[in-house]
């Protein structure tokens, strides 16, 4: 499982609270004050690892049949206390950071699928909430060409919209929630977009956009759904056998990759999203899944 965060303080700033001391600072200001909240612990329950849920991606490697179980955060990154919390948006950059020190990740294209099916599910499946939908509900006028679209304070009366729509529906507890933000994610891209953000809206004719915003833009309608690093992998064969990995080794293995991503694979960037902050692993370096096995059998 990835590292359990602090204990939440009693002091610790509520979501309003934070957002209201930081609702027009931008960039890497903003970034450090947001991973400053979650290293010390201030996030809602859902937020923490041990209460993440399963998705599972099923495939085929060499003529077996292949399960990977991946948890994930049942909704976008936030800060604040489960009564009053805030979905904030970070760069791709900053994301990495954070998931770093985590020892989290990024979903794929593949796994933000998995889970859009599993929140249809639910009932967590929520329309994306855009500009023009914050501005009518919020009575706020806008002029695209101001930075105010940018601002933790756009991004806050987002989460507010969305938290209205989400207390209409009937939704387990850390039921999965999704699809009011583009989701920020790992995935290979022609070369000349690589300094570029990806964000992906499943079933959406724009899909898969990685050409509007360099790899340290954020805005309110980005959101970032953390996985854990530790998954795991049972493959049916003669029989079936178990085994523990980390998702980063499967993305970045040959042929087990293919599960988590439809990206033509390339060992150098499949992984690899913020490289001024986080080694490119070389392909000596990588270990693969198939000479892990069987680690445990069930």
């Amino acid at each position: 499982m990835a590292k359990p965060l602090p204990p939440r303080k009693k002091d610790a700033l509520r979501g309003s609270q934070f957002m209201t001391g930081i609702k027009m600072i931008y960039g890497p200001e903003y970034e450090s004050a947001v991973i400053r909240e979650v290293m010390s612990g201030n996030v809602p329950d859902f937020m923490r690892p041990e209460n993440w849920r399963e998705v599972t991606l099923t495939g085929t490697v060499d003529g077996m049949e292949v399960e990977i179980i991946i948890r994930v955060a049942p909704d976008y990154l936030a800060i604040g206390s489960n009564e009053d919390y805030v979905r904030v948006p970070l760069s791709p950059v900053a994301l990495q950071r954070l998931a770093g020190q985590l020892d989290m990740a990024l979903p794929t294209k593949k796994v933000v699928d998995a889970v859009y099916v599993q929140a249809k599910k639910e009932n967590g499946l929520l329309d994306l909430i855009d500009a023009g939908e914050i501005s009518r509900e919020t009575g706020m006028k806008l002029d695209r060409s101001t930075k105010y679209m940018l601002s933790p304070e756009f991004a806050w009366s987002q989460s507010v919209i969305a938290d209205g729509k989400i207390k209409q529906r009937n939704l387990p507890k850390y039921g999965i929630v999704c699809g009011q933000k583009k989701d920020v994610i790992i995935h290979q891209v022609p070369k000349e977009h690589r300094g570029n953000l990806v964000q992906y809206r499943p079933n959406h004719p724009q899909g898969l956009d990685y050409g509007a915003h360099p790899k340290d833009h954020s805005d309110y309608s980005l959101g970032a759904r953390f996985v854990d690093q530790h998954v795991t992998v049972r493959i049916r064969g003669n029989r079936v056998t178990e085994i523990e990995a980390r998702y980063g080794d499967i993305i970045n293995d040959p042929k087990f990759y293919k599960i988590l991503s439809d990206a033509r694979f390339d060992i150098r960037l499949a992984y690899r999203m913020a490289e001024a902050t986080v080694p490119v692993r070389r392909e000596s370096d990588t270990p693969e899944i198939r000479k892990k096995l069987p680690l445990r059998r069930v």
